[in-house]
């Protein structure tokens, strides 16, 4: 999965003092490896204490939110843009709830201290309020202590005692029965009732606190952790620069660097250095390196950037898209003018050299491939023995192997889809990615069922409701594209009827140029080359046209979102 996804990168804080920021910059330049996101020269001091006791108070507060979790065990569903009010309203409730379970506390204690009088025998509270020197004693065991009462409940002891009995050494917990003369009531059993009501108040309450919890860490708890990781690594960058400060002023550069480069063995001058974690919403993406796989990922950053965290799709599309290009061609002939031509500009335009010459390379050879594997060459013109088929000859194995083909490549789209919803730990993307692969999978079946035997699988259709309801429960309104799959399956057709407009184009000029042979070999011979480069170009245009529109139409729109940032360093970048 690592090899799917765009090259990793590790974030930089890098601080210093303010005279040496033109120095470190223009270091920074003659490396050009760094990615910079802001670079603040003139940051002042004045509010950082205070700032940075903001924070600690913010981070403790969520943090509490999030750790109320682990009595409640409520699963992370969803993940709501988290804004002023809901952050509000985060605090709000994780402090109520704090609040409202020492009261819940705090009523079982009086709770338990009344049912033991009561079972004491103390039917009026007067005796006590009016007597200060009378006690009540907890133990777990049974001591020999000179009581006025005592009784066993709950499995401990109880004792009422005249005050000279604490001066002796037992192991005995004095209760406080302050708390249980604040309501004034005189009678123990008008207490009791107080108490149980208030109680039953406090618990309704309680319940509707946790709902609301509920609700709040259902939503917001991804984020949640986002933002409390995005205000620890600000915590750790104001304290670097309060340590390195000097008379209030100093710069600060925020960058991403490959994670393949180590900063701690790149000189750039005496200057703090701190490696902290980051949101893959806010890296940007390396291209893919390498000559072939790098000149393809042009086809994909025209059609959008990936995320840091996003499947790079241009490795399939270095696969594909020759496929597609030469599928279409498919004639040895015209693949070799292909290469000789691109050869030719690699060394005559530099933009071609830069951008296109390892695309139309690598579509050449493949054209060439599948001119062998179709026995073309120049259309008939040198007839050769084909490796696998003739396609005018041959066209049911024709269009077959073009919906066989797209079905294949619609397939790794959903692949890919899934692995995108696994990333972004989606369930319910996961989970419509698996009905389209579902039925997919039902298509590629019947496919291979009418070329085979000549009929359908009804009974596999009932594959069709199931992906639906699986389609439904990610997206429901992803369910009225179902039937789209179809079509895009049948728009790999263009494969089979480009390809045979162009050989039976072929196959005309060749059969005008023999006719004009009969009136001077040396003008058939330039009527063929002409009219067989206009059809080159012709098809070659075509083909990159229509595979492209197979790639970005059927292929990327899968499972492909792009909006990411590219990567640039230093030397290409607007430091602001």
């Amino acid at each position: 999965m690592e090899a799917l996804l765009p090259k990793r990168l590790n974030k930089y804080y890098l601080i210093g003092q303010k005279d040496q920021l033109d120095q470190v910059l223009k270091r920074l330049q003659d490396i050009g490896a760094f990615h910079i996101n802001y670079v603040d020269s003139s940051l002042k001091l004045g509010t950082f204490k205070s700032d940075i006791v903001a924070d600690v108070v913010l981070k403790n507060k969520l943090t509490a939110f999030l750790d109320l979790n682990d009595k409640f065990a409520f699963d992370s569903k969803h993940s709501l843009k988290l804004d002023k009010k809901a952050l509000g309203r985060i605090i709000a409730v994780a402090s109520e709830i704090k609040t409202a379970e020492k009261e819940l506390k705090r009523y079982a204690e009086e709770r338990e201290k009344l049912n033991v009088l009561w079972a004491l025998g103390v039917t009026d509270l007067n005796l006590l309020r009016y007597r200060q020197k009378i006690s009540l004693l907890r133990s777990k065991h049974h001591e020999k202590i000179e009581a006025i009462r005592k009784v066993t409940l709950g499995g401990y002891w109880f004792y009422l005692v005249e005050p000279k009995v604490l001066k002796t050494n037992f192991h005995v917990e004095e209760m406080n029965l302050e708390p249980l003369f604040q309501y004034g009531y005189e009678k123990t059993s008008d207490a009791i009732s107080t108490v149980n009501h208030k109680d039953s108040i406090a618990k309704r309450r309680y319940m509707e606190l946790r709902k609301r919890y509920k609700f709040l860490f259902e939503n917001y708890a991804f984020p949640l952790k986002s933002l409390i990781a995005e205000i620890s690594d600000g915590l750790i960058r104001k304290r670097s620069i309060r340590k390195i400060a000097d008379e209030g002023r100093v710069f600060v550069i925020s960058c991403f660097l490959p994670a393949d480069l180590n900063l701690n063995g790149i000189d750039i001058g005496a200057i703090k250095k701190i490696r902290t974690d980051f949101s893959p919403s806010e890296a940007p993406t390396i291209k893919p390196s390498g000559r072939v796989i790098g000149g393809f990922s042009l086809l994909t950053w025209l059609y959008g950037t990936p995320k840091y965290n996003e499947i790079d799709p241009s490795v399939a599309i270095s696969i594909t898209f020759p496929l597609l290009f030469g599928a279409i061609v498919g004639d040895l002939g015209y693949g070799l003018v292909l290469l000789v031509g691109s050869i030719f500009l690699y060394f005559y335009n530099t933009t071609f050299k830069k951008s296109l010459f390892w695309i139309f390379v690598v579509s050449a050879l493949s054209s060439m491939a599948f001119g062998m594997l179709f026995g073309e060459f120049f259309g008939n013109l040198i007839p050769i023995h084909p490796l696998l088929f003739y396609r005018l000859q041959n066209l049911g194995s024709l269009l077959f192997g073009s919906v066989f083909a797209g079905s294949v490549i619609l397939t790794f789209s959903f692949i890919f889809n899934e692995i995108d919803a696994f990333l972004e730990n989606n369930n319910k993307r996961l989970i419509g990615g698996a009905g389209w692969l579902l039925l997919d999978a039902f298509i590629l079946y019947e496919i291979v069922q009418i070329y085979f035997y000549a009929s359908l699988n009804v009974y596999a259709a009932v594959l069709i409701p199931i992906a639906a309801a699986f389609i439904g429960v990610g997206n429901k309104y992803e369910i009225s594209q179902v039937l789209n799959l179809f079509t895009n399956v049948v728009s790999y057709l263009r494969i089979a009827a480009v390809g045979l407009s162009s050989i039976m184009l072929a196959m005309l000029i060749n059969e005008l140029g023999a006719f004009l042979v009969g009136y001077s070999v040396i003008f058939a011979i330039l009527v063929l080359a002409v009219f067989h480069l206009a059809n080159i170009l012709l098809d070659s245009l075509i083909a990159f046209l229509q595979s492209l529109r197979l790639e970005y139409v059927e292929f990327l729109s899968k499972f492909f979102n792009g909006g990411g940032v590219d990567y640039e360093p230093l030397e290409h970048a607007h430091t602001k």
